[in-house]
């Protein structure tokens, strides 16, 4: 064990808070097999100052891991757009759990099966009711219209959720939904017509047989990549880093940002 690392361990203990965060946000970046062990055999101290350090840091730490694992099976397409979806709230809403927003997910399935059988329009009559399409403005962003369990909380959605929704919901009750942008607007394809959530859901034709649908894996990169804007726009450091490290596949290094994110000046 070299001395850095023996120095940043006796820092944990340390009455000064700043130097103990700093000592321990230097001991998560060295990234060492040991650390988890040494946390392990500390974390029952008789010292609550201690215990609570190591707890915290035994949270980063797995946090941490789930973002690697995370940013791993996005890349390799491992995630249905359901999971992706979830996974990526909890990117945000990181004190909430999977099985927590997973519940709201089958509370939302269990409130539709009135659908079941139903022509396509009722199902969009149901969601007109339960989910209110919203504006997307680079100006006015908000994670909680982009977020599964805060849409199904809130009942407001901008268009590429309000669509992704769609899909997962026809799909429960077995109809098969595409994905498409046409001039700017997210809309649902089904049975060469189109359904526009920013227009309560209207119905128009599709004369462009050859439009582009969007796969699971380039939606969840959306929701990702306007996460990580809306993170930007608040300023917020710790979202930034978590999602952007999610975004560049777990390298974990968003140095090419802008001061102060990264090094670029």
């Amino acid at each position: 064990m070299n001395n850095d690392f023996k120095h940043l361990l006796k820092l944990l203990d340390d009455d000064n808070e700043q130097a103990a965060s700093l000592a321990m946000a230097e001991l998560i970046q060295h990234d060492d097999p040991r650390l988890e062990r040494i946390l392990r055999s500390l974390q029952e101290t008789p010292d609550p100052k201690l215990r609570r350090r190591i707890h915290q840091m035994q949270s980063a730490i797995i946090k941490r891991r789930n973002r690697r694992t995370m940013a791993d099976s996005l890349r390799k397409g491992e995630y249905s757009l359901l999971e992706g979806i979830i996974r990526l709230h909890l990117l945000w809403f990181d004190n909430d759990t999977r099985p927590e927003v997973l519940q709201q997910w089958q509370d939302f399935l269990q409130e539709s099966a009135v659908l079941q059988g139903c022509r396509i329009e009722k199902l969009f009559a149901f969601l007109g009711e339960k989910i209110r399409c919203v504006g997307f403005s680079k100006d006015d962003l908000n994670a909680d219209t982009i977020c599964l369990g805060t849409i199904l909380e809130d009942g407001a959605a901008i268009d590429f959720m309000c669509c992704i929704i769609a899909k997962l919901l026809a799909e429960a009750w077995n109809t098969r939904m595409e994905i498409v942008q046409i001039g700017g607007e997210f809309a649902i394809l089904c049975g060469g017509t189109l359904f526009y959530p920013g227009k309560q859901w209207e119905s128009i034709p599709n004369f462009n047989p050859g439009t582009h649908v969007w796969s699971t894996g380039e939606l969840l990169s959306l929701v990702a990549s306007t996460l990580f804007t809306c993170a930007v726009a608040t300023d917020s450091f710790r979202y930034i880093y978590t999602i952007g490290n999610c975004l560049l596949d777990g390298t974990e290094n968003i140095l090419f940002l802008p001061y102060p994110y990264g090094n670029e000046k």
